[in-house]
């Protein structure tokens, strides 16, 4: 009875810690670099509540299993973002009481409890379980298949197999990144099925599972850099040295250094095959025997995965658009090179050490974490081992995920392989005599680390303390243009919201069909963001969008063009930033062009000549800045001086702009280059006033200044002055 009872205080505990992390910021935390994929599918569950269909009336990259469940669960509870968010908070607890059913079943509660408590304090599901995403589906439906699976070599039989591959199947009609596990699924059953198959996968695993593999890495490491270093050496040129890299510890930017990373996997082969004395031929033929001779029941395993996608998306996906497979599945195909993933997620994590930025490794800590427990077991001459059809699934995930499939590297993407390999662990590490204290002394180190990571998820990164990217005004600037809009009766006509999520909070009419840009810019074919422009009456441009365009010369290419336009044709209506880079820009696809204009960003007033940025005004370095339209072409702006809030006036012209202010005011021109102030034909200087030009590179500026010139410098221009004309 006092078992029992320690057991409903650990459970409870875990419950409780679970719940606080989840809805800590479920209601209030709102960030534009991340919230764009959660207003998509917020917005088609909307759209699908109100007989508006994913594939035939929107493009939709995802199969359809998680948009219906997340439309039923909006429609039965309501429709808002919290709704939707609490749907993951919900799966993430059941996956967290399947996990422990699965360690319980594979071993004993001791396994299920260490289980469930890392998933429960895993950093990426804290942040998952507490969003509108996949990802807690895709979690839930891996540990349903993986303790179908335990149960089926405990002895479960076949029965217990198909029921496996169910549930991963079913999986794959939610999202596509647990594809390469339900194909993994499905090998290893298959090679276990088959006696003389199953007698070569100790071989395989062994091979590939052992202290001996840490040795080879290092040694094809080693050799890879000798041999590198010889070659450049004896042939030196700037072509070889961009090609001959390592990977791992260089990231893979170009195609010509995908020879290195082949040069590497031949190395690390050919040690492997001779380290162990691996006799491939024989046993490959063997195999190829077995799998032609055993036709029928790997149809049936087939059938069990393919099952569950039929059900769902033949009625949701293919009957409703003869697109849905390129949408869903042909689009994402070309999105990355998967034979690349293991050298990237490395480089990835030794990077952001190099930059001293260890925030961004917070989903790798529970990885780092048992590989450390792993490697000291190792190093004391212990001998873990885990059973073979577990070892077997782990193998066949890991290529599937790091060598076959075009799965981007990121933690969230090959979360089923990470349970796979935690719990294998896991149950490697129990199975290892050690004493009581020392287990408790571990245990509890893991817990404190695990513990300090899960909890600074949860509570430091919804409040921007993290260098993670987090946009802390979003929630702000939505509730301002929301009274904008309302206040200027602007709800009639169509958006186009480059972050869905601004229209489904705000609750704005969008063309559904053009929903997701970045789908319809990234995977899509034709220009249908230009289509998406011309059928729309207003562009609101916000945060993500200025993300996208720094993280890819895709989206900086087709996102500033568009921006461009809208700048010099259309009418600036609303926008406000603030000093860390959060952004709100709402235009009128109505308007005239401009030579000179301006926009919000980092919390002040951007200036733009033409199609190029000119530079910024800023008033003592505000931290914020708000723009309203009060009438044609007029302006009222507000910033924040030390605290305090300064209003001043702006009228656009097609010709250029004009800054007016209260009274005298410390005005800061800053130049993105180099600049030369006249005036007439003379050096400007301090004390003068009047009209003044700015030359610039292949470019010059008229400003004329009721007031007088403070300061000049190489690219700034400090005036003190009550109105500000700047023309080109």
């Amino acid at each position: 009875m006092e078992v029992k009872i320690k057991r409903i205080l650990l459970f409870s505990a875990l419950i409780l810690y679970y719940l606080l992390t989840r809805l800590w910021g479920i209601s209030g935390a709102m960030n534009e670099y991340f919230d764009y994929d959660e207003g998509t599918y917020l917005l088609i569950a909307r759209f699908i509540n109100h007989g508006i269909l994913p594939y035939r009336d929107v493009i939709a990259v995802h199969p359809p299993f998680y948009y219906y469940l997340l439309a039923l669960w909006m429609r039965i509870f309501g429709d808002s973002y919290v709704v939707g968010r609490s749907l993951s908070v919900v799966l993430g607890l059941a996956a967290v009481y399947v996990a422990y059913l699965t360690g319980r079943e594979l071993r004993d509660w001791k396994l299920g409890a260490l289980f469930a408590t890392l998933i429960a304090l895993d950093p990426v599901m804290v942040q998952m379980n507490s969003l509108a995403f996949h990802e807690t589906s895709i979690e839930l439906f891996t540990l349903l298949s993986l303790h179908s699976f335990v149960r089926y070599f405990k002895g479960g039989g076949l029965k217990q197999a198909y029921i496996s591959l169910f549930w991963a199947g079913l999986g794959t009609t939610s999202k596509f990144t647990i594809i390469p596990y339900a194909v993994a699924l499905y090998f290893a059953i298959l090679f276990l099925e088959m006696r003389e198959s199953r007698r070569h996968l100790e071989g395989v695993s062994r091979a590939f599972l052992s202290r001996k593999q840490v040795y080879i890495l290092l040694g094809s490491y080693a050799l890879l850099v000798s041999l590198f270093v010889s070659v450049v050496v004896l042939f030196p040129s700037d072509f070889l040295r961009g090609i001959l890299i390592v990977p791992g510890v260089h990231g893979v930017e170009t195609i010509g250094q995908l020879i290195s990373v082949g040069v590497f996997l031949v190395l690390w082969s050919t040690l492997t095959v001779y380290a162990f004395r691996i006799r491939y031929m024989h046993p490959l033929l063997e195999t190829c025997r077995e799998l032609i001779g055993g036709l029928y029941p790997a149809l049936k395993l087939a059938l069990a995965l393919i099952v569950p996608k039929l059900i769902v998306e033949v009625p949701l996906g293919l009957l409703v658009s003869r697109d849905y497979v390129r949408q869903t599945y042909l689009s994402q195909s070309a999105r990355y090179a998967p034979i690349i993933n293991p050298f990237e997620y490395m480089d990835f994590i030794l990077k952001n050490l190099r930059n001293g930025k260890p925030d961004y490794l917070i989903t790798r800590v529970p990885l780092l974490l048992l590989l450390f427990l792993l490697f000291l077991a190792l190093a004391r001459g212990k001998k873990p081992n885990a059973p073979i059809a577990l070892k077997t699934l782990l193998v066949f995930s890991f290529i599937s995920y790091f060598l076959v499939f075009p799965i981007v590297p990121i933690q969230r993407f090959l979360y089923p392989f990470f349970l796979v390999l935690y719990i294998t662990v896991l149950y490697s590490l129990l199975e290892i005599n050690v004493g009581r204290r020392t287990f408790a002394g571990f245990l509890i180190v893991s817990i404190i680390i695990l513990g300090s990571a899960a909890t600074g998820m949860a509570y430091s990164f919804p409040r921007g303390k993290l260098l993670i990217a987090w946009a802390s005004h979003s929630r702000e600037l939505r509730d301002d243009l929301g009274g904008y809009i309302t206040s200027h009766s602007l709800r009639n006509g169509t958006y186009l919201s480059m972050n869905p999520f601004n229209a489904y909070y705000l609750h704005l009419p969008v063309n559904p069909r053009y929903l997701d840009v970045f789908g319809i810019t990234y995977l899509e074919r034709g220009n249908l963001l230009g289509k998406a422009f011309n059928s729309s009456n207003y562009v609101l441009i916000s945060t993500w969008t200025y993300a996208m365009m720094e993280a890819s010369p895709v989206f900086r290419e087709r996102f500033g063009e568009l921006i461009s336009y809208c700048r010099q044709n259309c009418t600036l209506l609303f926008g406000g930033s603030y000093e860390r880079g959060d952004v709100m820009e709402l235009y009128t696809r109505t308007g005239f062009p401009k030579n000179v204009s301006f926009s919000p960003y980092f919390g002040k007033v951007r200036l733009w000549l033409g199609d190029r940025e000119l530079g910024y005004l800023s008033i003592h370095n505000e931290s914020s800045v708000l723009i309203k339209r009060t009438g044609s072409g007029e302006y009222l702006l507000r910033v924040k001086v030390k605290g305090k809030t300064l209003e001043f006036r702006a009228i656009q012209s097609s010709g250029g702009v004009e800054f007016l202010f209260p009274n005298a005011t410390l005005v800061t021109l800053e130049f993105a280059e180099p600049a030369v102030v006249m005036k007439g034909s003379s050096l400007a200087g301090v004390g003068q006033g009047g009209t003044f030009r700015v030359y610039l590179a292949r470019r010059s500026l008229e400003v004329d200044v009721k007031g007088t010139i403070e300061r000049i410098g190489e690219k700034k221009v400090v005036v003190r002055c009550s109105s500000l004309g700047l023309r080109s």
